[in-house]
C-alpha cells in the first residue's frame, strides 16, 4: 500500500478513542477528524492527535476528504452515520 488514507472517527468515547490512537499510531493513515455530539470530548480526543474535531458527521462530512471513516457510536446509533457515509 502506498501513501497515506485519510481516516475519521464518528464517535469519540472509549471505542472512539481507541480507533482514533490506533490511526493516528498507523503509518498508513493520517487521523483527520474526530467526531462527537459532545464537542468538548471531540476536541479533547482530536487534539490529542493533531485532528480537527466536529460535533456531527454532517458537518464532518460536508467539510472533508476522506478514505475510511471508523463509526464508533452505539451500535443503535450506527445506521445514520452510516448512511451519510455510504452516500
Amino acid at each position: 500500500m502506498t501513501g497515506q488514507h485519510r481516516v475519521a472517527v464518528i464517535g469519540a468515547g472509549f471505542m472512539g478513542s481507541m480507533h482514533a490512537a490506533v490511526f493516528a499510531r498507523d503509518p498508513r493513515s493520517t487521523l483527520a477528524a474526530v467526531v462527537d455530539k459532545n464537542l468538548e470530548l471531540a476536541k479533547s480526543v482530536a487534539a490529542r492527535f493533531g485532528a480537527k474535531a466536529y460535533a456531527s458527521h454532517a458537518d464532518l462530512l460536508a467539510a472533508e476528504e476522506l478514505d475510511l471513516v471508523s463509526i464508533c457510536t452505539p451500535d443503535y446509533l450506527h445506521l445514520e452515520p452510516a448512511l451519510a457515509v455510504a452516500a
